[in-house]
């Protein structure tokens, strides 16, 4: 959110319903509510034995925005377990869709390229296996761990930037010398350099020109124009 705010109306999508699992062909289906925390969901359908969204245990954010955005880590993603969606919006009351009606690619879908922009996700239905209680739980102990030794604790967004083709995004970023690198109260994380941390204090103004002289120093060196993975909101 940018420094200025929003302005006009934000609601806050609070629906956290989970159906399911129910026994679907040869696996099983969820169906959640767009607002239940994508990483509460995973662990506990990872827990009760189902496979398919550990991955997701420690990603921060909403089934919804994981919709969107197609989230992914540890090489998977969303679009592996997504059955469909429910939408709603103005003109046409609530739609179903599938995956293929998404156009979903890397932390990208038909919603932010802004073909859905004027949707709302309702639902979101997953597809996925039985699994082992006693391995599931032990992947999420090593996901968490793994996380844990990579991953800066403290306020941040996550990742900052996609991660492009040629190279990973916080290698490019530490390469060009910014590993530590402040303005004001934000930081580029030490630990991991595709997290940006606010050491408190820290305007969006500061997190956005750290922003900018990460791009044009990457673009300067390598000729790679890094691509925002964070979305921003607001007034500057």
């Amino acid at each position: 959110i940018l420094d200025r705010g929003i302005r006009g109306l934000v609601i806050e999508n609070a629906t956290n319903q989970v159906e399911g699992p129910v026994p679907n062909g040869a696996g099983f289906k969820v169906r959640a509510a767009s607002g239940i925390s994508l990483a509460a969901l995973a662990r506990r359908l990872s827990f009760a034995g189902y496979s398919g969204l550990d991955w997701a245990c420690g990603i921060p954010g909403t089934l919804g925005g994981a919709a969107v955005y197609n989230v992914g880590a540890y090489g998977s993603s969303l679009v592996d377990v997504l059955k469909g969606v429910r939408l709603v919006d103005a003109e046409n009351g609530v739609v179903e869709m599938q995956p293929e009606d998404l156009a979903l690619g890397y932390r990208s879908s038909a919603f932010t390229r802004g073909a859905l922009k004027d949707h709302v996700v309702l639902s979101v239905d997953l597809a996925l296996q039985k699994g082992d209680r006693g391995e599931l739980r032990a992947r999420v102990r090593e996901l968490d761990a793994r996380r844990l030794a990579a991953q800066p604790r403290g306020r941040n967004a996550g990742s900052m930037f996609k991660n492009p083709a040629e190279h990973p995004a916080w290698w490019l970023v530490d390469q060009v010398g910014l590993r530590g690198h402040r303005i004001g109260k934000a930081e580029i994380s030490q630990q991991h350099t595709n997290f940006f941390l606010n050491l408190g204090g820290a305007k969006a103004v500061d997190v956005l020109a750290l922003m900018e002289l990460a791009r044009s120093r990457v673009r300067e060196r390598f000729g790679i124009e890094l691509e925002n993975e964070v979305a921003m909101a607001g007034e500057p």
